[in-house]
């Protein structure tokens, strides 16, 4: 348990180094957000999310969540770059080989960081709330205490997000990845020949008004 403590550690600081250089702005902060990872082959995972955003117009305004403080609401304009970088543990699935053994996660044996820029689009926009969609990529390092440390690369879309002025938002994410998680990156079976499979995560991000976390 306690390279799993080191290593949620290590992603936290590399998380909030991460923000700190996309950082402008921490005004207009309204929600804690959690990012819940639903399916892969690996853990579930739930994590904090540190979002900055960017306004795509001319000497267009950034603004980021503070360390301990809400995130910002979606910008006043049609379209924005997003950068999310975000420190999960894992939940209670473990994940099972072929061999028929078990990949041990279980509720906190693994740690994850991930950074996932994105592009995105504001498709509605009604009193007191707005709709966006986006599209951009992920990338996912993970270890733990009985797996080795290993990471991918992917696409990630935003299928739908919905924010209210109050600073509640929920949004559902779609991961992709071409080549996907195996349990040999894990320690665990020996590599297999050729490529791995596809591998597609789905996952719900939230934000909950006058809470930080």
């Amino acid at each position: 348990m306690e390279g799993t403590v080191s290593y949620i550690f290590r992603a936290l600081v590399i998380t909030v180094a991460a923000t700190g250089i996309f950082a402008g702005s921490v005004k207009d902060s309204r929600a804690g957000v959690l990012d819940y990872i639903w399916d892969t082959s690996g853990p579930q995972f739930i994590g904090k999310v540190f979002r900055c955003r960017h306004e795509l117009k001319f000497e267009g305004a950034q603004k980021c969540d503070p360390l301990f403080g809400r995130p910002v609401t979606a910008p006043d304009v049609p379209a924005w770059l997003t950068i999310e970088p975000a420190v999960y543990v894992s939940l209670w699935k473990n994940s099972e080989t072929d061999a028929g053994s078990d990949v041990e996660f279980r509720l906190f044996r693994a740690a994850a960081f991930g950074f996932d820029p994105m592009l995105e689009i504001r498709s509605a926009r009604g009193n007191g709330w707005t709709m966006y969609h986006g599209v951009g990529a992920t990338a996912l390092v993970m270890a733990g205490q009985n797996i080795a440390r290993t990471g991918n690369l992917g696409y990630k879309a935003r299928l739908l997000g919905v924010e209210w002025n109050n600073g509640a938002s929920l949004a559902f994410n779609l991961r992709l990845f071409p080549d996907g998680f195996g349990a040999d990156e894990f320690g665990v079976t020996p590599p297999g020949p050729g490529d791995r499979p596809f591998e597609a995560s789905i996952g719900v991000i939230v934000a909950i008004p006058y809470f930080r976390f």
